[in-house]
């Protein structure tokens, strides 16, 4: 089954630097804290502006756990004549079934500044979740993130933190990232739990990427086709013997003068 799914993600097309998958259960090939990208749910806000918007969708294969999202995002490479920062503002939202049993609605929007050598931002989220029928409950999520840039070297951390009522969640990860003239990249980042490993090509109307998990073992592949400034794409992973999934996401890029 597996061997097959993954001859399907060769096929069809796979998930871009352009989208993170939408889903906490996915693993995003490209890295959570890649430099640029749609936001998801996983992913820094200190990213580059690369204006567009898209929608994905993805789910636990053998059982009924999915997610639909929508994002976007807007900004300015340059503002006052390329003498200030760059500026970055991303939008996200999501919505998650698990059977009959859960339910989420997630919104967040995020922010960044960006120059030569550094990019911080922020995001805020804000989740609703409930029971169908029973309980219903609320989360704050705040994030923190930054990179470090020495071309071809980047190094990146982010705190991120779920509020809710009764219960305070925090995560973090860091990274470091090889990137050479746009058409090779590797990373390594560490959650406090676990590695993940991966790197990718890119070429003129494709990327082929892949990442791995360990200790606790897992995998994700994708391959990218791009044309016009729009990107089709779906990608497969697992984790161990304990769940498979699968996404598809859409992208459009708007390209535009950006110095003010």
């Amino acid at each position: 089954m597996r061997c097959f799914l993954l001859i399907c993600v060769l096929l069809l097309a796979g998930v871009s630097h352009a989208f993170d998958l939408p889903g906490e259960f996915a693993q995003n090939p490209n890295g959570s804290l890649a430099l640029s990208g749609l936001p998801g749910f996983r992913s820094t806000p200190a990213r580059f502006v690369e204006p567009g918007f898209g929608v994905s969708y993805a789910r636990v294969l053998g059982a009924e756990e999915h997610v639909a999202a929508a994002a976007g995002e807007f900004g300015w490479e340059k503002l006052c004549s390329g003498k200030c920062p760059g500026l970055r503002v991303a939008f996200f939202g999501s919505y998650t079934e698990l059977d009959s049993i859960y339910r989420q609605v997630y919104s967040e929007w995020d922010a960044s500044t960006f120059g030569s050598w550094y990019i911080v931002g922020v995001g805020y989220g804000l989740s609703v979740e409930w029971i169908p029928g029973e309980s219903r409950w609320t989360g704050n999520r705040y994030k923190l993130g930054g990179s470090l840039l020495w071309s071809p070297l980047t190094v990146s951390g982010l705190l991120s933190w779920m509020d809710y009522p009764d219960n305070l969640m925090v995560d973090y990860a860091v990274s470091v990232r090889l990137d050479l003239a746009r058409r090779f990249y590797s990373f390594v980042e560490y959650d406090g739990e676990s590695f993940d490993v991966g790197s990718a090509i890119r070429f003129k109307y494709m990327t082929l990427q892949s990442s791995y998990r360990f200790p606790n073992f897992g995998v994700g592949c994708s391959m990218e086709f791009l044309l016009g400034g729009v990107s089709a794409a779906a990608t497969y992973g697992f984790v161990e013997q304990i769940w498979d999934w699968f996404g598809v996401s859409l992208s459009k890029t708007v390209r535009k003068k950006t110095i003010l």
